[in-house]
């Protein structure tokens, strides 16, 4: 087993959003793009709530590099955590 793609799995990677999520309150797209080293955080914000997580999805303005803005995902992870 090459334990250097163990980071990249989706298991791990939806641990690493949960324990942001659950330390920070929300998480933007671009946040799990470069600090939790998430690619696709929407797929992984969708295995979540499968696992029974509550988040709310807005989208936000972001100022981009070349200085015009863009929308950004922005999970919030609802009081309580789990969906009801």
């Amino acid at each position: 087993m090459n334990t250097d793609d163990e980071p990249l799995k989706t298991p791990n990677q939806c641990y690493r959003l949960k324990a942001y999520l659950s330390a920070m309150g929300s998480c933007t797209s671009l946040e799990a793009r470069r600090l939790l080293d998430i690619l696709e955080p929407a797929s992984r914000i969708c295995e979540l709530r499968k696992q029974g997580l509550s988040i709310l999805t807005i989208r936000i303005p972001v100022i981009a590099a070349n200085g015009g803005t863009r929308q950004v995902a922005q999970y919030i992870l609802k009081t309580g955590g789990l969906a009801k």
